[in-house]
């Protein structure tokens, strides 16, 4: 009767230590998964970041390149009036030649 309560607890106390142990085990794997997932978290609000930095350096550069676009636009539109007015003047003017050459023979 007596080995078989010192069997009892000793198997009692291999099951406590083994569950002591997979507890262990368990809580070291879960503290590990905490620091990966706070890796992770840095990692984010790292990218997060630079993609902030990213986003702001596009708009710096899509704004220069409008406002290099409206530039031009208005630097061709000031070419084609130029250009324009001289064929309304080479047209008067050979109008005009016309017209006296036409008098001239007449």
């Amino acid at each position: 009767e007596v080995d078989r309560r010192v069997d009892d607890r000793h198997r009692a106390l291999h099951r406590a230590e083994r569950d002591l142990k997979a507890a262990t085990e368990a809580e070291e794997r879960a503290m590990k998964m905490l620091e990966d997932a706070r890796g992770q978290i840095a990692d984010s609000r790292r990218n997060v970041v630079e993609a902030k930095e990213s986003i702001r350096d596009m708009y710096t550069t899509a704004k220069v390149a409008d406002r290099e676009l409206s530039k031009a636009g208005a630097a061709l539109r000031k070419k084609r009036d130029a250009v324009r007015r001289q064929m309304k003047h080479k047209r008067k003017a050979d109008a005009d030649a016309d017209a006296e050459k036409a008098r001239s023979n007449a």
